[in-house]
């Protein structure tokens, strides 16, 4: 008996595995057709508890029929397995069928809501229901096995099958969605449902001659503290009533707890399984005393009320959580194992916040279960009060995310589960204990109501709460900050807050989307971004009438672009309206957005949308938050491309938002690509050298150009980020597909995709580590002017300066040096300066002096990136002339390829590199990058490819090169798609 007891308590432990996994996976699947994580998390939640609350019902009025529950336990398995095999392809039928038959035909918001719900629910109801069923036909099983120690029985199964389902939602979350996708995901869960259906059939088939006898139904004897009121329907209500409470702490917990871990996939991972192994806790606890309670029914009443009060108690606790996450964030290094170190305190604060009440949550449905399985309802009780506590659990899911939460706040969410929980706690001592003294009830209710108010005047520090602590360690705002607008919207946390410099920044949990400065002689370097989002579509197209913007953000996107008077319509998306109410805050800066008749704001998600809305545009903006954050990947995958793309007009333009802060190459690589796969031509501008746009069309042009902008209004808009004309875009130009796809096919490890979500799962890490992408911006600082070069000069040198924008500011810095201002350059370029300026002396040695090398290349990196070629002649040929008859022809060689380098001659820059790397064996690390950069530049741009493929095999594999700068991988990879030829070398 004892084996095959501890074979179903294993297998369902397994179960416990895949469920999670499912509803994990579910929730990926149902977000894109609902469009936000936290949609899809509170729908999936309740289609699965929904769902499962009808399977244990349904099994519930069968199951003392049952000769062998654990044969069609075993069945259900089998074909709850089958269904997780053939999910995906499901899947792909169910949203096909919506996306392009039902929402494209559906112009009522509400309807198109109401087909998105629908969809979800018949793609997760038939399994769910069967998954509802497990939990009584296993306990049955067990328990014909074992009736004489009921508690500990149905407390072990608990326990199993709760470790079981933390433990899958950190598999899925941590290795399986990154590792094999969604599909593999849902195959693998449904492999273990298979192994666990034919293990079990096997086991009730070895007994099937011994029928498993079913529990006696009759009541057993009253104890002595028994109430006639103590009712089977009273243990059901207060099973529907635990549910309904916990689930207002669930999702109450994930919200606040995204203001101190983030809100990424992992964060939600985690805090999901800190609540469910405290709810296995419990259990695990409560099977060891179960049957040996003297009144199961009192200690019920105490759990329920300890409970609520552990659950009200986690409010100040909640506020101590920020500094220990900025501890945390400031001990740990930014590196992976840190991250692992990381997500374990993570979890630990999790468990803090929620393992008392959970652990009491843990021990409620063994003993309610134990309790009503001994009166007249017997066996069939298992599957009653398992349906209850779902139902509650979905009414707690409804009214928390839709009700509570937007409209009294978090803390007040969890004060009323804690009052909900404190009253079923009173009612029982009442109702079911009747010879409990009086005085006791009035003692148990004054304490908890007085220390349920205590609990809630606990005061929340909105400063603390936005300040997204878990970036940078810091648990409060900057000093001289004023919390403008804080509301907890459906989906996220919106605050507003305005600055000691008198900017107002708008943040989603913690987690600033936007800044704008509101003076007229200052900007911030969001609003670089904002703007050009609006002005470079329109300088490559005057002709963009009709505008969609993904993300409303601060709005100032828009307002940019209603400064157009060809602009006909703008319609702005955006998922949170809490979003919508404080970027009214933003005030004149973007007031046409809420004025002008042209402009139209929608609450919806980006995808459904457009689907429903069936509109082509001129233009579509995506202006996501960045891609760590749960769900916004969705929105940088081809899948998403491919489906936007069919709202664009012919000459339509598509304009990509991507963070350069937070991410790493690989990360952007994935992105690139998915725009590579759906679109024939895209540009990379960089914004404020932290940020970059890519501009696509589904069809390339023969020729790219951006053209002048007309208008008092867009000047305005110009001359706020620091620009003088519209010409200065140009200067922001990077570069396009031909230029960049090469290195980052290279880079790329995977396409991000809806399916194999990359992005969401490795993007959380690169914030975590502070990684970042600005190698790729950095390519117009580069002390060798590639983008020049490579642009074949497309794009002219600004005369213009903003503080946000590196080669404007450097160009003038380029200036002074040339003019020879000294004192108005760094320390550095002063020294290198000082010995360029006594050059003459240097050249008259026989060999040239390190230090003359160094200064020269210090100088070459300061002005050749920036200025045009005729202001670059006359310095490097004074410089030549004052070495031209000079013995030291290595240090002539220096100056020559610099000023070959300034002149773009590309065929004496690879005579000079290749001299110099063959005839100087003491070079810098520095010096041969700058070299071999150079020689690889002109190798292809001159078409040599033996001089190309010699360097490669030559100079990449020494150690110092193993790891490539991003100069480099770019010229090898653009070189190799130059050449026609794979890579061979791993770089």
């Amino acid at each position: 008996m004892r084996l095959r007891l501890s074979s179903l308590y294993f297998l369902f432990f397994l179960s416990g595995v895949s469920g999670l996994i499912y509803e994990s996976v579910w929730s990926q699947y149902v977000k894109l057709i609902l469009g936000h994580a936290a949609y899809s998390q509170a729908l999936v939640l309740t289609i699965f508890m929904g769902s499962m609350a009808i399977g244990a019902y349904l099994t519930s009025r069968v199951i003392e029929k049952a000769q062998n529950p654990l044969f069609y336990y075993a069945l259900v398995e089998i074909i709850v397995g089958v269904f997780g095999v053939f999910f995906h392809s499901e899947f792909l039928i169910i949203e096909h069928t919506l996306f392009y038959d039902i929402l494209p035909n559906t112009d009522n918001t509400q309807l198109a809501n109401f087909f998105k719900s629908s969809a979800a629910i018949l793609l997760l109801l038939p399994q769910a229901i069967l998954l509802g069923s497990t939990f009584p036909l296993m306990s049955s099983a067990a328990l014909r096995i074992n009736a004489a120690n009921s508690g500990s029985t149905i407390g072990t199964l608990y326990f199993s099958n709760s470790i079981g389902a933390g433990l899958g939602a950190l598999l899925s979350a941590f290795i399986l969605i990154e590792s094999v996708g969604l599909p593999g995901t849902s195959l693998t869960a449904g492999l273990i449902n298979i192994f666990v259906g034919l293990a079990a059939w096997g086991i009730s088939k070895n007994t099937s001659g011994t029928p498993l006898k079913p529990l006696p139904s009759g009541r057993t004897t009253p104890q002595p503290h028994d109430s006639l009121l103590s009712l089977p329907s009273l243990l059901i209500l207060v099973s529907f009533f635990t549910g309904f409470a916990s689930f207002l702490y669930e999702l109450s917990w994930i919200r606040m707890l995204s203001l101190v871990l983030g809100s990424s996939v992992h964060a939600f991972e985690l805090m999901l399984s800190a609540f469910i192994i405290g709810l296995a806790l419990g259990s695990l606890y409560i099977k060891r005393k179960i049957d040996t309670l003297e009144n199961p029914r009192r200690v019920l009443a105490y759990i329920q009320i300890l409970m609520g009060l552990a659950a009200a108690a986690t409010l100040p606790l909640y506020t101590n959580t920020f500094d220990t996450m900025s501890w945390l964030i400031q001990a740990l290094k930014p590196t992976d194992q840190g991250y692992i170190l990381f997500s374990i305190g993570s979890q630990l604060i999790c468990f803090v916040i929620m393992l008392p009440a959970t652990f009491l949550a843990g021990m409620t449905l063994p003993l309610i279960t134990n309790l009503l399985i001994k009166t007249s309802v017997g066996e069939a009780g298992i599957g009653r009060i398992y349906a209850a506590n779902t139902v509650g659990a979905i009414f707690g899911i409804i009214i928390a995310s839709h009700l509570l939460i937007p409209l009294v706040s978090m803390k007040w969410t969890i004060i009323s589960g804690a009052a909900v929980d404190i009253v079923v706690g009173l009612a029982i001592l009442t109702l079911a204990t009747s010879n409990l003294p009086k005085r006791i009830t009035y003692t148990v209710s004054t304490i908890s109501i007085v220390l349920l108010a205590a609990m809630a005047s606990t005061k929340f520090d909105q400063e603390m709460l936005s300040s997204g602590v878990y970036r940078f360690g810091i648990a409060t705002l900057p000093p001289q900050s004023e919390i403008l607008f804080y509301e907890d919207g459906k989906t996220a946390t919106i605050s507003v807050i305005k600055h000691s410099d008198d900017s107002i920044s708008i943040r989603t949990n913690g987690k600033t989307d936007a800044q704008i400065n509101p003076a007229e002689s200052l900007h911030s370097a969001d609003e670089v971004t904002m703007t050009l989002a609006a002005l470079i579509p329109l300088a490559m197209n005057p002709e963009i009438k009709t505008v969609a913007n993904i993300g409303l953000g601060s709005g100032l996107t828009t307002q940019t672009i209603l400064a157009s008077e060809a602009i006909e319509k703008v319609d702005s998306i955006e998922i949170e309206s809490k979003m919508i109410e404080g970027a009214k805050l933003f005030g004149s800066s973007v007031d046409k957005v809420f004025t002008d008749p042209r402009s139209h704001i929608f609450t919806d998600d980006a995808k459904s949308f457009f689907t429903s809305n069936n509109k082509r545009y001129d233009l579509i903006i995506s202006e996501p938050s960045n891609p760590w954050v749960s769900g916004i990947g969705s929105l940088f995958s081809t899948e998403f491309y491919s489906h936007i793309k069919r709202y664009l007009n012919n000459d339509g333009l598509f304009v990509q938002w991507i963070q350069l802060y937070e991410i790493n190459l690989e990360n952007i690589a994935s992105i690139v690509m998915a725009l590579d796969e759906n679109f024939e031509q895209y540009h990379f501008f960089n914004t404020d050298n932290a940020n970059m746009l890519v501009v696509a069309k589904i069809s390339a042009d023969k020729e790219f150009k951006l053209r002048p902008l007309t208008g008092t209004h867009i000047s305005n808009s110009l001359h706020r980020i620091g620009l003088t004309s519209s010409t200065d875009i140009a200067t922001h130009y990077l570069g396009g597909k031909q230029l960049f796809s090469p290195v980052f096919e290279e880079l790329s490890q995977n396409v991000n995709s809806d399916f194999f979500p990359a992005l969401s799962y490795s993007a959380p890490i690169s914030r975590f580590k502070n990684a970042n992408a600005i190698d790729i911006t950095s390519l117009h600082t580069n002390a060798i002017p590639l983008l020049k070069v490579l642009n074949n000069n497309q794009y002219p040198v600004s005369t213009s300066g903003t503080i946000h924008f590196d080669p404007n500011v450097l160009a003038q810095r380029a200036r002074d040096i040339i003019d020879g201002k000294a004192d108005t350059v760094p320390e550095k370029i002063q020294f290198a300066l000082s010995i360029v300026n006594s050059l003459e002396r240097s050249c008259r040695s026989s060999t040239p002096e390190p230090s003359s090398i160094s200064a020269l290349q210090v100088i070459a990196g300061s002005i050749n990136p920036y200025l045009s070629r005729s202001e670059l002649d006359t310095y490097w040929q004074n410089l030549i002339n004052i070495c031209d008859k000079s013995s030291n022809q290595a240090l002539l060689n220096w100056i020559n390829l610099h000023a070959a380098i300034a002149k773009q001659d590309m065929k004496e820059v690879a005579d000079l590199t290749n001299g110099l790397l063959t005839n100087m064996p003491l070079l810098t690390v520095d010096q041969t990058s700058y070299l071999v950069t150079s020689a690889l530049l002109s190798n292809i741009m001159s078409g040599n490819e033996k001089g190309f493929y010699h360097l490669v095999s030559k100079y990449i594999a020494l150690s110092e090169f193993r790891v490539l700068p991003f100069d480099m991988q770019l010229l090898i990879a653009f070189g190799h798609r130059s050449f026609n030829e794979k890579s061979t070398e791993p770089f």
